[in-house]
């Protein structure tokens, strides 16, 4: 039965430090549903590679920056790259609280982009369903909550899934890894699908965040016509090759 979604009034601590950084590990399930024998390949790779991937969240009272830690290990290693794909993880990604936007350069995705060919700005995540339901991870409180997210599949379409959130309010940052966000505290567990994001050490200091500049900003409503249009074309490419 489904649990009936409440109201919850938190009392934010007065917290000390205004800044710092979690450390987030993930990991990547094998999944039964899939029965295509090369998605199986792919995922069995990404499984693998998730082992050696660990992010960064540095944050402040109201910017803070996601990315992949860099270590030998991930350059030389194929089912890292994978596991990069599975999780979408594409480039550092910025959030400003006071604004409430995301912020992220276009990578090489599907072949559509150039390498920061565009910023793109994106609205918070909204709508959290937000659970009277809690856990301790790393010592903190943290409450459940869930969003469902729409995005474009490599066919063009729209799809839809629900990601599960644990924030604690205990600590007042509206930031989350992979540009999750906009909930009253960090996340500092997410689950997308068969992806997991856990936090590993969080460190209270000093950080210095700044969001990047570019000629090129575009709202994500253009960047998603963008794509849906160059996807369309390289549909009629294909075709038109095929005909001579």
């Amino acid at each position: 039965m489904k649990k009936h979604l409440i109201i919850l009034f938190f009392s934010i601590y007065s917290f000390s430090q205004k800044s710092g950084e979690i450390f987030y590990h993930i990991k990547i399930e094998n999944d039964t549903t899939i029965k295509n024998n090369s998605i199986k390949k792919i995922l069995n790779s990404a499984v693998k590679g998730s082992d050696y991937l660990v992010f960064s969240l540095k944050f402040n009272d109201s910017i803070s920056k996601f990315e992949l830690l860099d270590f030998m290990e991930i350059n030389e290693s194929k089912d890292v790259e994978i596991a990069l794909s599975w999780c979408n993880y594409i480039n550092p990604i910025y959030m400003n609280s006071f604004l409430k936007k995301i912020f992220f350069f276009t990578e090489n995705k599907y072949g559509m982009f150039k390498k920061n060919e565009f910023l793109v700005i994106k609205e918070y995540y909204n709508d959290w369903l937000i659970y009277n339901e809690s856990k301790i991870i790393n010592g903190f409180t943290c409450y459940k909550s869930e969003y469902t997210l729409k995005s474009i599949n490599r066919k063009g379409k729209e799809v839809k899934r629900i990601v599960t959130a644990w924030f604690c309010p205990e600590l007042p940052y509206s930031f989350g890894p992979n540009g999750y966000c906009g909930l009253p505290g960090l996340i500092l567990e997410l689950q997308d699908k068969n992806i997991t994001y856990g936090v590993k050490k969080i460190e209270f200091k000093k950080n210095n965040i700044e969001i990047p500049e570019s000629t090129k900003k575009i709202e994500f409503n253009e960047y998603e016509n963008i794509l849906k249009q160059r996807i369309l074309n390289q549909k009629t490419k294909v075709e038109d090759k095929k005909q001579n």
